[in-house]
């Protein structure tokens, strides 16, 4: 595993115009794609919500040095601490989704959470 990754966020085209966020940490074999949905948070070499459609890739500025067992731990505390709720951590009902996860994510691996584009919950 290499000391410092490349950090990107893969946008995943879903039903009615919704987009699902995921993190790739790394690149090649290596890679993992941390993301958090309605089953809580997973983590693999692809998206969950690969269904052929293409995924935009935004590679991001800045790596990260957390190695995948770090990440992972930091992802499995996130998804011990927190309720799904696809409307996002702006609503009433309480709860973040795919989105907020990212954010969160890319903030622990001290990524610039400028560059990301807007959540599409408020």
């Amino acid at each position: 595993e290499l000391p410092q990754k490349e950090v990107a966020l893969e946008i995943i085209p879903l039903d009615l115009g919704i987009k699902h966020w995921a993190i790739r940490v790394g690149s090649g074999t290596t890679s993992r794609c941390y993301e958090f949905e309605a089953d809580g948070v997973r983590i693999g070499r692809k998206t969950a919500f690969d269904r052929g459609s293409p995924i935009e890739v935004m590679q991001l500025c800045g790596t990260t040095g957390k190695m995948h067992q770090e990440i992972a731990e930091w992802a499995h505390k996130f998804n011990a601490e927190t309720n799904y709720c696809g409307a996002g951590d702006n609503f009433m009902v309480g709860g973040k989704n795919c989105q907020d996860f990212a954010v969160e994510l890319c903030e622990f691996l001290g990524i610039d959470t400028g560059q990301l584009p807007w959540k599409q919950a408020p």
